[in-house]
């Protein structure tokens, strides 16, 4: 009758030539008990002799295993290749910045400070500098 608590972590990851690895992993009641590995349920030592007996039951139903075995190695990769195609235009486009200038406070007698202001680029990194016609102009900040 007492709580117990069950956690489960399912996944996969993608590694450089689209190899995809798969895992699942279940805690009892915050430690190690069980996992899913080569189409088959192994307990965890942590998990004693109650993590045997789970993974020993659960193992017979072979229909079960097959189903997490697919969500492991094809259900799981693909959604997340669809994630990566659906975000590459996202994660691809450049947005050229909106610059404008402004006159900040005055640093002293007939001398004039101006600001400008870049926003709205994308991606993060903005390089800004003072211009006259070709020429950098020195002494300004970047």
């Amino acid at each position: 009758s007492d709580p117990f608590e069950m956690q489960v972590t399912i996944g996969c990851e993608l590694h450089p030539g689209w190899v995809s690895v798969g895992f699942l992993r279940g805690a009892y009641q915050g430690s190690d008990f069980m996992s899913f590995q080569n189409n088959s349920w192994l307990p965890s030592p942590k998990g004693g002799s109650s993590a045997q007996l789970v993974c020993r039951a659960l193992n017979q139903y072979q229909v079960y295993k097959e189903i997490v075995q697919t969500l492991l190695s094809d259900t799981c990769p693909r959604f997340i290749l669809g994630l990566l195609d659906a975000g590459k235009a996202d994660l691809q486009r450049q947005v050229r910045p909106e610059a404008w200038l402004s006159s900040g406070p005055s640093p002293g007698p007939g001398r004039l400070l101006l600001v400008c202001h870049v926003s709205g680029f994308y991606p993060k990194p903005v390089w800004v500098m003072w211009m006259r016609g070709e020429q950098e102009q020195p002494g300004t900040q970047r």
